[in-house]
């Protein structure tokens, strides 16, 4: 993860260590959950540059989501709730992606629990050799 640090040059006194620990943290926490990375306190911005969420998976998620379909657990009732919306992501888009169509759509946060956790088996399947390739 690469972060970007904007600060005027007076700024850099008048922060801390705990401070500075604490927008970063902040802004850690924002891409991972809740927002865009962006954190501003006082003249000071924090931003998440990169991050593995925002990279391009190289198979379809929705793909892998329609395999789930028969389970029986927030990861199966994600999946064929994805599936029965046509506007959802389709093709292979990156967690963010699908986070932000969830929150533009305002998911419930258990709904955004399941994409973390179905993302998050998404991405062992995908490092798996031979598991899964589309």
């Amino acid at each position: 993860m690469r972060f970007i640090l904007e600060m005027d040059d007076e700024g850099l006194e008048d922060i801390d260590q705990e401070e500075l620990r604490r927008l970063i943290q902040d802004a850690v926490l924002g891409i991972h959950a809740l927002g865009d990375g962006d954190l501003h306190i006082g003249n000071a911005r924090v931003t998440v540059d990169e991050s593995h969420l925002a990279v391009v998976p190289r198979r379809s998620f929705k793909a892998w989501l329609q395999q789930q379909l028969q389970r029986n657990d927030p990861v199966g009732d994600f999946a064929r709730d994805a599936g029965d919306d046509k506007n959802a992501p389709s093709g292979r888009k990156s967690f963010l992606a699908w986070r932000s169509y969830l929150q533009s759509r305002w998911a419930h946060r258990d709904v955004m629990r399941a994409l973390k956790e179905a993302w998050g088996e998404f991405e062992k399947d995908s490092a798996t050799p031979n598991k899964g390739v589309q």
